[in-house]
């Protein structure tokens, strides 16, 4: 539990990690978790905010497609592919690494996915392994092209995950795993209490996200993010995760 005290209105914002069971339980008790996405909208642009996350309004005809999502999503496979790719080549020298791993990865693709993506052929070096391992995810994802657009192609987003994979490989950054923690995929909420004074809270908030990876840096801990919608801007750099100790 963290607690911040904002020394402008006298106001104390205490947060808290939920746990996954309570987390489950209060979305189907109908509470509403505010993502990134939701945020940045309401922040951006308050009346479009509103309209679309909490009216739910779109401006796209019946049918129509949110290509940045559906896009990213995709790509997003491939990033978790890879990251598991690795755990495959270094936590699967014993049958419970491998019990463990080949868990997870099931989890996150379905097992048919994951079948498929450890059926690909491994007779090459390991970048070029880990890319086929990846791509099957991609291809899999249930993206298709879009005739109108000409940006988000899967052979477009093939050659940026390549490219993701080059830089990944050089980043020396290992997954965290500690018993049955994996660091791939992983979803959290944060509940956050608003109290002013010696008052009882004011308010409570459910954010909620999900960590692409969870790394080792060094003797520390930290959070990978990939982005492909937007830079991480300043704003994102000052409020990044802190390096913990595992």
């Amino acid at each position: 539990m963290l607690e911040y005290n904002n020394p402008y209105n006298g106001e104390r914002y205490v947060l808290r990690v939920v746990p996954v069971e309570e987390a489950i339980a209060l979305r189907a008790a109908g509470v509403v978790f505010y993502d990134n996405t939701k945020v940045v909208a309401v922040d951006t642009c308050p009346t479009f905010g509103v309209l679309r996350y909490a009216r739910h309004k779109t401006e796209t005809s019946i049918g129509g497609r949110n290509l940045a999502i559906e896009c990213g999503s995709a790509c997003h496979n491939f990033f978790a592919a890879v990251r598991m790719w690795t755990l495959l080549k270094s936590h699967t020298d014993t049958l419970d690494g491998l019990f463990k791993v080949n868990l997870h990865g099931t989890r996150l693709f379905g097992k048919d996915r994951w079948d498929s993506m450890c059926s690909q052929p491994q007779d090459a070096e390991p970048l070029s392994n880990a890319i086929a391992f990846g791509l099957d995810a991609l291809h899999t994802s249930g993206y298709y092209d879009d005739p109108n657009d000409r940006k988000r192609t899967m052979a477009n987003m093939e050659v940026a995950c390549i490219t993701y994979a080059h830089r990944y490989f050089q980043s020396e950054l290992p997954i965290y795993v500690k018993d049955d923690f994996i660091g791939v995929e992983i979803p959290f909420v944060i509940e956050i209490n608003r109290i002013k004074g010696l008052n009882p809270v004011i308010e409570t908030y459910y954010y909620c996200g999900r960590i692409d990876g969870v790394h080792v840096y060094g003797d520390n801990v930290t959070a990978g993010e990939n982005k492909t919608a937007s830079r991480p801007d300043a704003v994102w750099r000052s409020a990044r995760f802190q390096n913990v100790p595992p």
